[in-house]
């Protein structure tokens, strides 16, 4: 839903303070109703990339060892629009995946498989894109170059508080089994050990967002709560265990 014109002028003429941000809400298309928003209607494009390969080499290094090998890739990007055709976001992933295996028969009654695996995930988020930028005196954080969210309850949120995001994610596994077969009996043992690392910066919506119980408290300027950094001194957004 989005406020009409009429709806718009005369809020304008009463509450000028919010007057500049008014032009980044486009105008309603499509259905008006009597509350005085309406419907605005569009198409959006999401263009996507995706590239992936994998290569596998299997390898018998004598008669009584063998070696395995996979290398997988995935590399993608896409944009995503927001609500309004004037915002949009990039989203790009690059995971990476290696097992490697060795099979070794020290005798005929014993067997050792030794796999090394890792799983490297990395989630991107970018910059929110402005297209046409929106003008740098509406931004709520003079240093971020992107205008923050607002977000009056009884209509579509304009802006886009959060400035982007990284998180990789990495699994490392060595994997030892062993059969050994003695008689009638076969015993089976070994050993997984698994390491995980996380490594990501994960801001907390740097260009500010705004939220308003109504239009109304929107052009009172009666915020009901306020995400975003108080001050760059005390914003270290990366985090890792």
């Amino acid at each position: 839903p989005n406020l009409t014109a009429a709806e718009r002028a005369t809020l304008e003429r009463t509450f000028p303070i919010v007057r500049p941000y008014l032009a980044v809400w486009p105008l309603p298309n499509g259905e008006v109703f009597p509350d005085g928003t309406g419907d605005f209607i569009y198409t959006a494009k999401r263009p996507l990339r995706e590239d992936f390969f994998q290569v596998r080499v299997d390898h018998q290094l004598s008669d009584n060892h063998s070696l395995f090998a996979r290398h997988t890739f995935t590399d993608s990007e896409k944009v995503d629009p927001a609500l309004f055709p004037q915002f949009s976001r990039g989203n790009n992933a690059r995971n990476q995946y290696l097992t490697i295996s060795e099979t070794s028969i020290f005798t005929p009654t014993f067997l050792n498989t030794f796999r090394f695996g890792l799983s490297r995930t990395r989630p991107n988020s970018d910059l929110a894109a402005e297209d046409p930028a929106v003008d740098a005196s509406l931004r709520f954080v003079p240093h971020v170059p992107q205008m923050g969210g607002i977000d009056p309850e009884d209509v579509d949120e304009v802006g886009e508080g959060v400035v982007g995001e990284f998180r990789t994610l990495n699994s490392f596994q060595w994997i030892d089994d062993a059969v050994w077969t003695k008689g009638s009996h076969t015993f089976k043992f070994g050993l997984n050990w698994n390491r995980l690392q996380f490594n990501g910066w994960n801001p907390g919506r740097d260009a500010g967002s705004y939220q308003f119980r109504s239009i109304r408290d929107f052009f009172l300027t009666r915020v009901q709560r306020f995400r975003g950094t108080i001050a760059q001194g005390f914003n270290d957004a990366f985090r890792s265990f």
